[in-house]
């Protein structure tokens, strides 16, 4: 019922009757990253990439320092082929194990162990990470290979933990779970050219269409994991070249896939004559743990992200009020209030 600094901070032990039994001072914590005794009872504090909370450390390989290991490298870039392609991993350390997965999880000290060649005959997403003796283990390698793939629209690729996404009790996807985050990595190719591969944290959107068998997914940029943007020009029709998140939506409520692109035309056409405030609109395909998930128009969502992007805004240079102007997303509530105050009290006759 309490949560934890993330830069630094202790946690103290005491008896019921007020006495310091036990304290570890810790300074700021990485993602994924738990600290503790090297067994049950130890002297020694070691790291941990593998956190192992309400069971035993003495299962668990420790590292005495906060060192990582260096991430493997593939022998085929990510992209499209038209016949099946030989995968090599490797790493820049002889003794250096790899460990990979090709279902979307990310892969464990105990994932498959790369001994050789990995042959790929159809689309496929491989992800990998690098192991050295003593060191804690790499950042996780994603990427997507397309066999005998021709579209003609941008190509979106999301790839998340299978229970994650398909739990029967905690996956998002498949119950539905709005404003609950996962992470995941996407990548998006223009043209059959990778312009991003890198790890966001994705989540449902919508209210009744995320019953829809097709979900919106908002991905939002985490600078917790990963780089704190996405850096490209999502809009031709914009000149914005950094989003801090983007809107896969599917057809929608009502429309419920009938046009695909009803809403983003509504307000796209316009532009030509009013000078408001619209959101960016493009269709684009998207696979799903590899699998083709269907055409999605790619939106701006209209949230404070949308402000600090189109308008060049720090989080606290605007009032960003939500929920019949209750709460407090960015801000204050100054002035509204005076607004309110002036529409209430002023001469209405004038």
């Amino acid at each position: 019922n309490f949560k934890l600094n993330r830069n630094k901070g202790y946690i103290a032990l005491f008896s019921n009757k007020k006495i310091a039994l036990d304290r570890i001072d810790y300074l700021i914590q990485e993602p994924n990253i738990s600290s503790g005794r090297n067994r049950d009872g130890g002297k020694q504090w070691v790291y941990y990439d593998e956190p192992t909370p309400g069971f035993s450390n003495s299962k668990s390989t420790g590292t005495e320092e906060l060192i990582y290991s260096k991430e493997p490298e593939f022998s085929l870039e990510a992209g499209f082929y038209n016949k099946k392609k030989t995968l090599l991993l490797s790493s820049q350390v002889d003794d250096a194990e790899i460990r990979y997965t090709l279902n979307g999880d990310l892969p464990q000290r105990t994932s498959k162990l790369y001994s050789g060649p990995i042959m790929i005959d159809t689309t496929a997403i491989v992800r990998a990470i690098a192991i050295e003796k003593g060191k804690l283990s790499s950042g996780t390698s994603t990427k997507t290979y397309f066999i005998n793939v021709n579209k003609d629209l941008p190509i979106i690729s999301i790839v998340s933990d299978t229970k994650a996404l398909w739990d029967t009790l905690s996956g998002i996807y498949q119950n539905s779970l709005r404003s609950i985050a996962r992470i995941a990595n996407i990548e998006f190719f223009e043209d059959k050219n990778e312009v991003i591969n890198q790890i966001v944290s994705i989540k449902l959107s919508g209210n009744w269409a995320r019953y829809h068998g097709q979900k919106a997914i908002l991905v939002e940029a985490n600078g917790k994991y990963g780089k704190e943007t996405l850096d490209y020009r999502f809009y031709p029709d914009k000149r914005i070249y950094s989003f801090r998140s983007i809107l896969l939506r599917a057809g929608g409520h009502p429309d419920k896939y009938n046009t695909m692109f009803k809403d983003g035309v509504g307000q796209f056409i316009s532009q030509e004559h009013l000078k408001v405030d619209y959101q960016g609109y493009r269709p684009a395909v998207v696979y799903l743990n590899g699998e083709y998930w269907g055409i999605h128009n790619i939106r701006e969502k209209l949230n404070a992200n949308y402000l600090m992007d189109n308008y060049n805004l720090a989080k606290n240079q605007f009032d960003y009020l939500q929920q019949s102007w209750l709460v407090i997303k960015s801000g204050d509530i100054e002035h509204y209030l005076l607004t309110q105050r002036f529409i209430n009290n002023c001469d209405k006759t004038n």
